[in-house]
């Protein structure tokens, strides 16, 4: 219901109906608190990374740090049968153990990094070193062995889908800036010759060391300019700093990450993306395309949350208190006496009984009225309204009853029958989540038999038959049966309609 396929949006919405169980919170993380809007700042603080969490079907609870705020990507369906360009998504990285500049890459591809503590940190050969910098020791690699704190050995032979390699080399020298790069709302800024806008040579959050700068001298992150989306390629953008002057001298620091093997997977999508103040952030639309970039592997995206409930016209619900377990009522957000009121003079005999948006109730009512003009369909509304109230007390005063009615999907009959008016000539579903339609109405039917009073048992008793029958029927079978009775339905014949 009411979802959204753009380039901004992968999302759907579902509807809990009546007497489904549920609770506003996140296994694994707890209540959810409200919803953020990830600022600039926020995502691109690398002394700080922004932490976030998901539980997707596929890897279960996952955490990771946002990388961009403006990522852009193709990405396809599980079975190529859809491709979409996906633009203004959060970037998520795998959970980061240990990162630090590298200090040296010694034989046998040993990556010495002396500020990682990779021991202190929990790093072990199920993680994956990733490399980052302007030379060819880029990309990701299997621990092998840990030797040290300082020291970490790749794995060899290297996995196939990590095509790079560790070979020993030297820092690259300074170089010092002569150019500059303006953007009109972030000031002045500085660009290293030979490593512009459009060179792949540095990734959006690698590091550069500046010298001899009046204000800039350290180790900085890279990060996109404000309002630059980055695509697939990652093309390095660099973000402004202040003035410099001519003769700062900037390199490329090789940078190395110990992280987990992935955020999420392919199945994960719809997953909501969690901050450490359980706020939703995003919700998950999908990983990275390893066949384009196999070094960023287990990478996530994100459509922000605030563009999904804006887009989607919905609010995110909040929790009180932990574990607390919250049931769907049948007239939640409505007056149960003006409800019921409205019901009547329209001769609704469902509205009493399930809660619906306005356009699925309209539309059941206008197909309830169609039925209500046949012979039969007058004769069944009767028996309905004579017994409707009865069964609707039942199911919410009697415990009994209201198990039997849950585990057999009671309340999702009537979305059967939404879907019945939706496709009126193909037969209803012969299954309600994997289990018998008829089963699940004799479960349902036995029950308030045994609970019901004398005349509901006579009734529901004398026709069973009729009312599984119809679990096979379209929509327009239906009408036509009722249309044309073979016995007045009050007899109580097993072969009437």
């Amino acid at each position: 219901m009411r979802g959204e396929f753009s380039e901004e949006i992968d999302a759907a919405v579902a509807t809990l109906y009546p007497g489904t169980k549920y609770r506003r919170e996140v296994e694994g993380i707890g209540p959810i608190r409200g919803t953020h809007q990830i600022t600039d700042v926020e995502a691109h603080n690398r002394t700080h990374p922004y932490r976030v969490r998901k539980r997707g079907i596929k890897t279960a609870l996952t955490e990771g740090t946002v990388r961009l705020l403006d990522f852009s990507t193709r990405t396809r369906g599980l079975d190529d049968s859809f491709q979409r360009l996906a633009i203004r998504q959060i970037f998520i990285q795998p959970h980061t153990l240990a990162q630090a500049p590298i200090t040296a890459i010694l034989q046998d591809g040993v990556i010495r990094a002396d500020g990682a503590l990779f021991v202190t940190n929990g790093v072990t050969r199920n993680h994956f070193i990733e490399v980052s910098g302007p030379t060819r020791s880029r990309g990701l690699y299997k621990v092998h062995a840990v030797n040290s704190e300082t020291e970490i050995v790749a794995e060899h032979p290297l996995a196939p889908d990590f095509p790079a390699q560790i070979t020993p080399q030297n820092q690259p020298r300074f170089t010092p800036v002569q150019e500059y790069i303006f953007d009109p709302n972030e000031g002045n800024g500085v660009l290293a010759p030979g490593l512009g806008a459009n060179n792949p040579g540095l990734l959006p959050f690698d590091m550069i060391e500046i010298r001899n700068s009046t204000s800039n001298n350290g180790i900085h992150q890279i990060r996109p300019l404000r309002g630059v989306a980055i695509n697939q390629d990652l093309l390095a953008v660099y973000a402004p700093l202040t003035d410099e002057a001519v003769g700062a001298e900037i390199r490329g620091v090789l940078f190395i990450r110990v992280r987990d093997e992935r955020f999420c997977d392919a199945a994960d999508s719809g997953a909501v993306v969690v901050n450490d103040d359980q706020e939703v952030v995003g919700l998950l639309a999908g990983q990275t395309n390893q066949a384009d970039r196999p070094d960023l592997k287990g990478y996530g995206f994100a459509a922000p949350i605030n563009v999904v409930t804006d887009h989607l016209g919905i609010n995110i619900l909040t929790a009180t208190n932990a574990d607390e377990e919250l049931v769907v009522d049948a007239i939640t957000g409505e007056d149960a006496g003006s409800r019921v009121g409205a019901a009547e003079r329209d001769g609704a005999l469902l509205g009493s009984t399930f809660r619906f948006p306005v356009d699925q109730r309209e539309a059941l009512f206008g197909a309830q009225q169609v039925l209500l003009e046949t012979q039969g369909g007058r004769q069944y509304g009767e028996l309905v309204r004579r017994h409707v109230e009865e069964v609707r007390n039942i199911i919410n005063t009697n415990k009994r009853v209201a198990v039997v009615w849950r585990r057999n999907d009671g309340p999702l009959l009537a979305q059967l029958a939404f879907h019945s008016i939706q496709h009126p000539d193909a037969p209803i579903a012969r299954a309600i989540n994997g289990r018998s339609l008829v089963l699940c109405l004799s479960n349902i039917l036995d029950i308030l038999e045994k609970h019901g009073s004398l005349e509901l048992r006579s009734a529901l008793n004398q026709r069973k038959n009729s009312w599984q029958r119809f679990a096979s029927m379209s929509f327009n079978e239906l009408k036509h049966d009722l249309q044309n009775p073979q016995n007045d339905v009050t007899t109580g014949s097993t072969s009437d309609i």
